[in-house]
């Protein structure tokens, strides 16, 4: 299913709004929207965008943290450690 980027997100879902934020980021991500290296944008933009909380986006950011896909720095941003070819554990493989 590809879902719009920017549909809403149901707080009353079966699946947690962090967790949709990930998904759509990893997707971002994998479509090559955010190259190797490159910052995502700020966590208020984020949230913005997808219409949740800075805590969304900071659970988020920690998920696809742990999934490889993205590095914290904390005091200057989010990067993408992910790259092509490369294996992952994300949820779109």
């Amino acid at each position: 299913m590809d879902e719009d980027d920017r549909a809403p997100i149901d707080p009353r879902g079966y699946e947690r709004a962090y967790e949709v934020v990930a998904r759509r980021l990893e997707k971002r991500i994998r479509d090559g929207e955010f190259a190797y290296h490159m910052p995502l944008p700020s966590e208020p933009a984020l949230a913005e965008h997808y219409g949740v909380s800075r805590t969304t986006v900071r659970s988020a950011a920690r998920l696809l943290t742990e999934r490889g896909m993205v590095e914290v720095v904390a005091g200057k941003g989010t990067y993408v450690t992910w790259q092509p070819g490369q294996a992952g554990e994300g949820t779109s493989e």
